[in-house]
């Protein structure tokens, strides 16, 4: 499973109640430092596209415990920071902020094993700050959006 996150997040599995979250999978609090500043260094099994979308500059950027993500002017595609791990059911929390009212976040969950859609999506969470949008991309049912 690979997702888009930003700032803080973690994984839970087997959710039972509201209150139980299940077992814990992943949680990332991004306190470390990078080694450079000229190309992403996420760290802790983090990825990102930019060696192929932005001819290798950097979009991913660790400062003070916050992943801050931005689109390199060179860049042809959205950027990509995904990590791996596998869950059946599960809940996804994180802490997020747009710095401008265009910005949006693309949480994308992935089964890269899963040939029958497009790179293996499965279901993606778009939130902006007008707007959610939920999309079911493996059975091909229609966006929802809610406005926050």
């Amino acid at each position: 499973m690979r997702i888009l996150p930003l700032l803080a997040c973690c994984f839970a599995l087997s959710v039972a109640a509201e209150e139980n979250f299940g077992t814990l999978v992943f949680s990332d609090t991004f306190d470390r430092k990078e080694t450079q500043k000229v190309k992403d260094e996420p760290g802790n099994g983090w990825k990102t596209s930019s060696s192929w979308s932005a001819k290798g500059n950097k979009e991913v950027d660790l400062v003070d415990g916050t992943m801050y993500i931005y689109i390199h002017p060179e860049a042809i595609h959205a950027v990509d920071v995904g990590h791996d791990f596998q869950f059946i059911d599960g809940t996804a929390t994180m802490r997020f902020k747009f710095h401008e009212a265009k910005d949006t976040l693309m949480l994308n969950f992935a089964d890269l094993t899963l040939k029958e859609v497009h790179a293996g999506h499965l279901c993606a969470a778009t939130f902006g700050t007008k707007k959610v949008t939920l999309q079911d991309m493996k059975t091909g049912g229609s966006p929802s959006s809610a406005k926050p």
